[in-house]
């Protein structure tokens, strides 16, 4: 943690974070709602201190959020590590049991067997009759575009230009 909160305030707020669940919709009461919105209107008297107060809750949540992304990619490597290793034991022992293939084999706790299965290998895609094809179709919006024709005063039926005010925190 970077920033060392206000403890009324992060009650206050952490009570109101928990009236919802992760999709954003209310989670109890209609009464426990007001009563636990009523910590966070006795602060809105505190307008600045709130501001700060989320100023800071906001760089302390993207720092754990750069923790958090850190920590996914140093597992996600270590996953793929360990897939490697796992690809690389079960050829070591494919490749050394393969005389003895036509029957099982105990090591310790372990069998090593064989067994059959078919699958279609596909020599050239271009000889495959249509009938054997699945065609996927992807669509979407090129809201570039859109905006490119609207702004030249072009009609484009369900689609208009949208004026925001975007908040920027350095």
């Amino acid at each position: 943690m970077i920033y060392e909160l206000e403890q009324n305030i992060t009650e206050a707020l952490n009570n109101y974070y928990k009236c919802f669940d992760e999709d954003g919709e209310l989670i109890v009461t209609p009464q426990e709602y007001d009563e636990i919105n009523k910590g966070l209107v006795e602060l809105q008297n505190k307008k600045w201190e709130l501001i700060d107060y989320f100023l800071k809750d906001r760089v302390n949540k993207k720092a754990e959020n750069d923790w958090l992304q850190a920590e996914i990619e140093r597992l996600q490597a270590r996953i793929k590590r360990n897939n490697n290793k796992v690809w690389f034991i079960e050829n070591y022992i494919d490749y050394n049991y393969k005389s003895e293939y036509n029957k099982p084999v105990n090591v310790w706790n372990f069998t090593i067997s064989y067994r059959k299965s078919e699958a279609v290998k596909i020599l050239d895609e271009n000889l495959i009759d249509f009938k054997y094809k699945k065609e996927k179709l992807s669509i979407s919006i090129d809201k570039t575009e859109i905006k490119k024709d609207l702004k030249a005063w072009k009609i484009v039926d369900g689609a208009e230009i949208e004026n925001k005010l975007n908040l920027n925190i350095k």
